[in-house]
């Protein structure tokens, strides 16, 4: 039978992510269906208690298969897959190849085999879950083919659930904060006030944990730890810490583990200099890297709407807490799928220094990603974005129309003239008649949010400025606004 069975198996893959049974080729059944059933075997599965160690394991009984043997060629053996899925339609599935046939002819699982199936293609997560398992049953005779016992409609033996738990291969807390940092470390520990971000995704399905914080005024020493390990500061135990693996406090990747594993402290190190401090750590394989951050002064949007930062479209960030702000249009595309495209870079004219996506997005805003990351989309039209490199968000508010007002425009302070977004020269323009003095531009016809509210002078244009804006000239004129972010936005005014 091992012959037989090596004969089958030769041109199969491990890949469990998809059907891996028996290859089969066009060829008569040898077994109809009416021949062959399959009862059920075990409904609850604790992989835990089936691995023994040294002792090896207990197989997981399925099911069995009950065969009337008289149309069964003599030489001719039975083979089987089970497929388990989290769905009934069985959408999500693995296949795991059964063990050999014992003389009761039971549908054996090894339960190392359905663990790393379940592992590296359902979840990582270790909770039990209710699974749809159905065997598929192949015959096979020597030196020839396998055919699967039905035909494509009708191939499945003994649809049902079991419960399966499991091995918790790795522990992940759902909660880790910096202990120490700019901070007295029992204090921070007990107050727990610098907490690593965290999605809303399962910890085992996303075991990647963000924080940024501030840097202290020298050297910024600090550890990381969970719920437990600041309890145990508490009591005085701070071996439950988590530190750097090889000791080198400065190291800005590496390897996580306990303190208690170590011997040693191996706290993280920053050196000083730095404005804030952001710390990933990915818990499935315990690694870690820490940026030291000094925010630079603009960053930059990049879309279609400016052919991916052909013409420049910065946010301006005041005094480097790395919160910027700035202006730009989401403009459609025919392959967006009637969505602008764009994302965040921090150099004018690359994406070496700065490339910045979809963690997750809305037309309001979402978190991002600097790693791998997809392009951002909002709904065509014009926004101010507001974003946070030190949280990794960011915000949109939608400006649906902007108008210019003010003492030149007839004392017209309410609605003045209503401007139109240029979606080639990146601005808003209008016509109008000028009698000299001031105007201001407001944005959705309100004074009441700080998007509506420019004001400086026409070659600096702020804001959120209480400040009216000189003209000198009268007359038709031609008006172009080009609000982009502070210290760049400005405007244009000629004579038509």
């Amino acid at each position: 039978m091992m012959a037989l069975l090596s004969l089958a198996f030769a041109a199969c893959d491990d890949d469990y992510a998809t059907e891996v049974g028996p290859q089969s080729n066009p060829q008569e059944n040898l077994l109809q269906l009416n021949d062959v059933s399959v009862t059920t075997g075990v409904q609850t599965i604790n992989i835990s208690e089936l691995i023994n160690g040294e002792n090896g394991e207990d197989p997981i009984k399925i099911g069995t298969v009950i065969l009337n043997k008289e149309n069964l060629p003599a030489n001719a053996v039975l083979t089987a897959d089970v497929q388990f899925a989290t769905d009934e339609n069985f959408e999500n599935v693995i296949t795991v190849r059964a063990q050999d046939f014992n003389e009761s002819y039971d549908i054996n699982v090894t339960p190392s085999v359905l663990q790393d199936a379940y592992f590296n293609s359902i979840t990582h997560n270790p909770t039990t879950r209710q699974m749809h398992v159905r065997t598929i049953l192949y015959a096979m005779t020597a030196g020839e083919s396998v055919a699967i016992i039905g035909s494509d409609g009708i191939k499945y033996f003994d649809t049902h659930i079991v419960n399966l738990t499991p091995l918790n291969k790795v522990q992940i807390s759902p909660n880790y904060y910096i202990v120490g940092g700019p901070n007295d470390w029992a204090t921070s520990a007990a107050e727990r006030s610098i907490k690593f971000n965290h999605s809303d995704v399962n910890v085992y399905d996303d075991p990647v944990f963000t924080v940024t914080f501030d840097a202290a005024e020298g050297d910024t020493w600090f550890a990381i730890g969970d719920d437990e390990a600041c309890d145990a500061i508490g009591n005085g135990d701070w071996s439950k810490l988590l530190g750097i693996v090889g000791g080198n406090s400065q190291s800005t990747e590496g390897k996580l583990d306990f303190r208690y594993n170590m011997g040693a402290e191996n706290s993280f190190c920053v050196p000083a200099g730095a404005k804030q401090i952001r710390v990933t750590i990915n818990m499935m394989d315990y690694t870690f890297e820490v940026k030291a951050i000094n925010f630079a002064e603009y960053i930059y949007e990049a879309g279609v709407n400016n052919s991916w930062g052909g013409i420049q479209q910065p946010l301006y960030c005041a005094d480097g807490n790395g919160l910027y702000t700035g202006f730009f249009y989401a403009k459609e595309d025919s392959w967006t799928g009637g969505l602008g495209a764009f994302k965040f870079r921090g150099a004018v004219d690359n994406w070496d220094n700065g490339n910045w996506g979809a963690g997750t997005y809305t037309d309001e805003g979402g978190t991002l990603t600097d790693t791998n990351a997809d392009n951002l989309f909002a709904t065509p039209g014009f926004y101010r974005a507001d974003v946070d490199l030190a949280s990794m968000t960011y915000t949109l508010t939608r400006i649906n129309s902007v108008f210019v007002v003010g003492s030149a425009i007839n004392n017209d302070w309410d609605k003045g003239i209503e401007m139109t977004y240029n979606v080639d020269e990146l601005c808003w323009e209008c016509d109008a008649t000028l009698n000299g003095d001031v105007i201001k531009f407001k944005g959705n016809g309100t004074w009441d949010t700080f998007d509506g509210n420019w004001g400086g002078t026409m070659d600096n244009i702020i804001n959120g400025s209480n400040d009216n804006i000189p003209v000198n000239i009268s007359g038709d004129v031609h008006i172009k606004f080009y609000p982009m972010c502070d210290t760049r936005s400005y405007c244009t005014i000629v004579a038509r």
